[in-house]
């Protein structure tokens, strides 16, 4: 078995553009851009920035807004909150250091 470097991205964390750059030459691979999805979550250039955790709250914020819906049984609600409070959140947060507003 072996690496296919044609298939291959390389993506710099905290190292200049021309570094990375260098390096996918050396190699014979791409350059990897700094927006790409992993396991569901948009990953982007910088996530220590409240900005780049807009689509994470909108998602959360659009999953809850079904609470308003008086069709609900209380039941429904916390079945709902568990649903939506112990996935998504939690495992964004496990990836990446969440910023202080």
């Amino acid at each position: 078995m072996s690496i296919n470097i044609h298939k291959s991205h390389l993506l710099g964390i905290g190292v200049s553009t021309v570094s990375v750059s260098e390096a996918a030459n050396r190699i014979d691979c791409s350059v990897m851009k700094a927006l790409f999805r992993y396991l569901g979550i948009m990953v982007r250039g910088n996530m220590s920035l409240v900005k780049e955790w807009d689509e994470s709250i909108a998602k959360l914020k659009k999953k809850l807004s079904k609470w308003k819906l008086k069709t609900l049984s209380v039941g429904g609600r916390l079945t709902l909150l568990k649903a939506v409070l112990g996935s998504t959140p939690i495992y964004n947060m496990s990836l990446f250091k969440v910023p202080k507003q």
